[in-house]
């Protein structure tokens, strides 16, 4: 007997979904035990690049809705891993800038977010790495927000 693909695997979305969710559950138990997520290592690492950066920019940097944005905001904030301040030229705006302890989480974070990938990604060569996150990248830039 040949067991049959269940019709839900047809989905990009589908696959894309658990595909980033098998990544997320592969690095979640070690982040928790720095007491941060695999969505706080990315809020981090974009603060970081880009900081200091408006809670609104962040926000439609990672695609999170306004709400959801300061409820993760207070997460970080209340942890000692940003700095929240006035923006100068609005003064209804939040600048976020990393602290110092929130450099040293996101040290160790993002090494078992890499970690994870290369063990996610280790079956393919690296051209179809290459060429996966080409693909992502358009799929990303074609969906609209």
């Amino acid at each position: 007997m040949t067991a049959t693909v269940p019709a839900i695997m047809e989905s990009y979305g589908f696959l894309l979904a658990k595909a980033a969710q098998r990544l997320v559950q592969a690095c979640e138990p070690e982040l928790a035990a720095h007491g941060i997520t695999a969505r706080h290592v990315g809020m981090l690492r974009t603060i970081t690049e880009q900081g200091p950066i408006s809670q609104k920019a962040l926000g439609d940097l990672h695609r999170i809705d306004r709400t959801t944005m300061v409820t993760l905001t207070d997460e970080l904030a209340s942890a000692g891993l940003i700095h929240r301040t006035r923006a100068e030229n609005d003064r209804r705006s939040n600048l976020l800038s990393i602290s110092t302890y929130g450099a040293s989480k996101l040290q160790r974070g993002w090494s078992v977010v890499q970690r994870a990938e290369l063990q996610a990604l280790s079956m393919l060569t690296e051209k179809e790495q290459a060429q996966l996150k080409k693909l992502l990248l358009k799929i990303m830039e074609g969906v609209p927000t």
